[in-house]
């Protein structure tokens, strides 16, 4: 009998908890989120964004989705950083209002909003949305801002600043060389004092070719071709140089080509001085 009463008093306090958790834990879970939500200047998801703008006094820059990529588009044409452009639309989808300053506010230059220092903009669906950013306030840790076809003045993180000095380089694909090591078939290392060729075999195996032909180190051919996937640029000097020489490129001296295959057989190629 008392085990049968324990059981019951189990059951009845277990169902208790599961209301709880399932009624008011989980219920004040939503209540959170959903003011968090209401918080945000924006509610959209990052896949909704197709282009980006940044703006700061008059420097514009202007990304663009194609297909699954972002591509720059303004001030130069080059691939985009995925993941870069990706996490920076997601901070400025997850800006929040701090506070409302004013909502017809007589003169907007004391916020420094007439005009505006910068501004952050994004499209959706063929229609542009634009957070204008003013200046900080004392604190140094918000910032005046105002949605564009707004005139109330709301106070925002001051991260946002930040977000429109985004410069070319912070977004642009610094990639040297994109190819997939599996793909790499054969290469040629050149410099000053040799000229290496390398050709797979199969896979992980490698023979030389030149200088002299004979089994390679596969472990440091795989090693030196993951070091060529990792580099990036660390500065993009010229677009379109109209003499390499003045780089000390031409005629070129030391570099590495590769033979990519899978599909179609391309070619890469990467040359170097030292500075």
């Amino acid at each position: 009998m008392k085990l049968k009463t324990t059981l019951i008093l189990a059951i009845i306090f277990a169902l208790i908890v599961g209301y709880y958790y399932f009624f008011e834990v989980r219920r004040a879970k939503q209540v959170e989120e959903a003011k968090e939500e209401a918080r945000k200047l924006f509610h959209y998801t990052p896949e909704q964004v197709t282009q980006l703008r940044l703006r700061e006094d008059d420097e514009v820059l202007l990304c663009q989705q194609v297909g699954d990529e972002w591509k720059l588009e303004q001030p130069v044409q080059a691939k985009g950083d995925q993941e870069e452009i990706e996490l920076l639309i997601n901070n400025i989808l997850d800006i929040e209002q701090e506070r409302l300053i004013a909502t017809e506010p007589a003169d907007m230059k004391q916020f420094g909003l007439s005009p505006p220092t910068a501004e952050l903009s994004f499209q959706v669906e063929g229609k542009w949305e634009t957070l204008q950013i003013g200046d900080e306030t004392p604190t140094g840790t918000s910032i005046y801002a105002k949605k564009g076809g707004s005139n109330e003045v709301l106070l925002v993180n001051s991260l946002a600043r930040s977000y429109a000095k985004k410069e070319v380089y912070d977004l642009r694909d610094k990639i040297i060389l994109p190819f997939k090591l599996e793909r790499v078939k054969q290469f040629r290392y050149q410099t000053a004092q040799q000229d290496i060729t390398c050709q797979k075999i199969e896979a992980n195996q490698w023979n030389l070719l030149q200088p002299i032909n004979t089994k390679a180190d596969s472990d440091k051919i795989q090693s030196f071709l993951q070091r060529l996937i990792n580099a990036k640029a660390k500065e993009f000097v010229e677009e379109v140089p109209e003499d390499l020489g003045q780089y000390q490129l031409a005629p070129r001296r030391e570099g590495v080509n590769l033979l990519v295959g899978g599909g179609d057989v391309t070619n890469d190629a990467v040359y170097w001085k030292k500075r």
